[in-house]
């Protein structure tokens, strides 16, 4: 269904259109920058569309989601992960909160209670079914992360996922009933067969992969061997300050922030 875009829009609005999920941008060498309009060549493809904003927002910003048949030959689309090294903090939280919305409006065009068609509310971010009134809202999935420190070393492991020689701390949703403290020490046992006290919490970042909160934490090793799982997670091992893996995080992320504390030598486990 085609979406009507809006004739008047404030000054300054950052455009997210997203092909998929990757993101329209303008490349020139290393430097990126985010579209103030919406291309005319693209206008005609729009499928939705929804203006953002928020106090803590560097711009007013539209999302736009784009028909999935689109070919364009002369337009740039990216990955926001590959985004990460090169675009303001803020202008990455924005196209993250962009893309979670555009994953909510995709995967709720229909009642999940009685499947009829939801609409969207005037006066919310959220999807109303006109037929039995179950209201949705964008869904939020809380997971933690943690540095496990053991002296002058940290706990670092790669993902079956990750580019080779890229390493970072371990991860993990929280599952139904559990604290955030209890998720923390079932991922390390599950995934590294390790024990650790001193939980302290570190800090959170919204996490659009595609609909995550990641809620950081540090902790002091307390025993165990070392054991990978060998599902998710393909090498786990001690790093000391003065030898790092060869990739690290990129710096914007809350993991490379738990990296980075570590290595300021801050006493993580009091």
């Amino acid at each position: 269904m085609k979406s009507t875009l809006p004739k008047k829009l404030p000054a300054k609005c950052l455009f997210f259109i997203f092909l998929g999920d990757n993101l329209l941008i303008h490349q020139d060498g290393n430097q990126f920058t985010l579209p103030c309009e919406i291309p005319e060549t693209l206008k005609d493809k729009v499928t939705y569309h929804r203006f953002l904003n928020s106090n803590t927002d560097v711009y007013p910003s539209m999302v736009v989601d784009l028909n999935q048949n689109t070919t364009l030959l002369d337009a740039t689309f990216i990955s926001l992960r590959s985004l990460y090294p090169y675009v303001a903090d803020k202008q990455l939280t924005q196209a993250g909160r962009a893309l979670q919305i555009l994953h909510w409006n995709r995967d709720h065009q229909y009642c999940s209670r009685c499947s009829q068609k939801a609409t969207e509310s005037s006066t919310e971010l959220a999807k109303i079914c006109n037929n039995c009134g179950l209201v949705s809202y964008p869904r939020i999935s809380p997971a933690v992360i943690m540095s496990i420190i053991d002296g002058d070393r940290i706990l670092l492991a790669r993902n079956k996922h990750f580019s080779v020689g890229k390493y970072s701390p371990l991860a993990g949703f929280v599952e139904p009933g559990e604290t955030m403290e209890q998720a923390v020490q079932r991922e390390i046992l599950e995934e590294v067969n390790l024990k650790v006290d001193n939980i302290s919490y570190f800090g959170s970042q919204p996490w659009p992969f595609p609909h995550s909160m990641m809620v950081g934490f540090t902790t002091r090793f307390n025993g165990g061997l070392l054991q990978i799982d060998k599902d998710e997670i393909v090498d786990a091992q001690w790093f000391t300050r003065d030898r790092l893996p060869p990739i690290l995080p990129p710096k914007s992320s809350i993991s490379r922030r738990l990296v980075d504390h570590f290595l300021s030598g801050q006493d993580v486990t009091r």
